[in-house]
């Protein structure tokens, strides 16, 4: 594994993670959240979700890094892809399951978690894979 571009790779995509949440919460997601005031939790953790994001970040990474036969940027969009369904499109339909959400925040939560994790996926395979040729197949 190389370490340094491991460690570029993760703070890239902890950024795309967090900035792609914040343009979702301030255009898509505004008033669905305003709606929801009373669900949430009263006390804010506010710490919790930059933390969560990091710790993504970095566990993308570390199983790309071991994952990955360097094919390319197609080879990123399918680990994106497949990483977003797994954590997104479970997770969303799991809230959906436990508490009185709408069916759209849900469905709005696995796009939104898909986008950020294809775009990890490709930031992935350009800057850890070092290059971003398009896939061997």
């Amino acid at each position: 594994m190389n370490v340094k571009r491991y460690f570029i790779s993760s703070i890239v995509i902890f950024v795309i993670l967090a900035l792609i949440d914040f343009l979702f919460d301030l255009f898509i997601l505004k008033q669905i959240n305003i709606s929801l005031e009373k669900v949430w939790r009263p006390e804010h953790i506010f710490w919790l979700e930059p933390f969560l994001y990091l710790l993504s970040a970095f566990l993308f990474m570390l199983i790309f890094a071991y994952a990955s036969r360097g094919n390319g940027i197609g080879e990123g969009i399918f680990y994106g892809i497949f990483i977003g369904l797994l954590t997104a499109g479970i997770n969303s339909f799991r809230q959906y399951a436990l508490y009185p959400l709408p069916l759209s925040i849900t469905v709005i939560w696995l796009i939104e978690g898909l986008i950020q994790y294809t775009a990890s996926g490709i930031v992935a395979s350009i800057v850890y894979g070092g290059g971003g040729k398009i896939s061997q197949a």
